[in-house]
């Protein structure tokens, strides 16, 4: 999955992809003796001949970066790993807003988790927050069959951040004030 947040590398390289993709389209039409009429009718420059020529090139350039960042850039294994995982009962989502704190806004979600934890079963809780200059941070939090708690973290959209996923894992979770693992 993109995702397309304005600002973020893959929205500038769709963006370049598609500037490129647009330009060759251009390019390519303006070759065609329809095309060329067109052109010619505009009151084309002198060089209208090497245009075409030009946008072709252009294009193919643009279109060649972007793609080559998306493909960089959209290679991240721990959000490939989250997103081909084996979904658990769900616990829910929460959205805190800035100074707001899990224990008090979340209480109904921490206590599925638990009562997982207790039963020996499976679940999922999706948490997402602001950072201090108000970008989202999503975390997922994961129990599986064996009791381990998973916690993957998604900061793709905060540009003071690596924008990258991370993940952590143990075996003894602990649950208040945050959901974490202890501190080794």
């Amino acid at each position: 999955m993109i995702t397309l947040a304005a600002g973020s590398p893959t929205f500038t390289a769709s963006f370049a992809l598609v500037i490129g993709l647009v330009f060759v389209a251009l390019g390519a039409f303006t070759r065609t003796a329809r095309g060329s009429a067109w052109l010619r009718g505009r009151g084309g420059p002198p060089l209208t001949r090497f245009l075409p020529i030009g946008w072709l090139v252009g294009g193919t350039l643009f279109a060649l970066a972007g793609l080559t960042v998306l493909v960089l850039v959209d290679d991240d294994p721990v959000r490939d790993r989250w997103e081909s995982r084996t979904p658990y009962a769900g616990c829910g989502e929460v959205r805190l807003r800035q100074g707001e704190r899990m224990e008090t806004h979340a209480a109904r979600e921490i206590d599925c988790l638990r009562r997982a934890v207790e039963e020996t079963a499976t679940a999922e809780l999706a948490v997402t927050f602001p950072t201090v200059e108000g970008d989202p941070i999503r975390e997922y939090y994961r129990l599986t069959p064996q009791g381990r708690l998973e916690v993957y973290t998604d900061s793709t959209d905060d540009p003071h951040s690596d924008r990258t996923w991370s993940f952590s894992a143990c075996h003894a979770p602990e649950w208040l004030p945050e959901i974490s693992c202890p501190r080794r």
